[in-house]
């Protein structure tokens, strides 16, 4: 099923997950989730990865530069 296929509130709950394991990953240097969406085979959820991502290192900004 592809993410298009899925309603906007089930859509909305996916990418919530995603977020969580994203987090979850980078907070235990991890990759497992990172990996599983980034390899999907739908177009949006790889997007969403790299969306999410950035999102995350934007609000960290952790390797700011002085």
């Amino acid at each position: 099923m592809g993410y298009y296929d899925l309603s906007k509130e089930e859509r909305q709950t996916l990418v919530h997950k995603m977020k969580g394991d994203l987090i979850d990953d980078l907070n235990n240097c991890n990759i497992t989730s990172i990996l599983r969406y980034s390899l999907n085979d739908d177009f949006y959820v790889r997007k969403n990865v790299s969306l999410i991502l950035r999102r995350i290192y934007n609000k960290k900004k952790p390797l700011e530069q002085k």
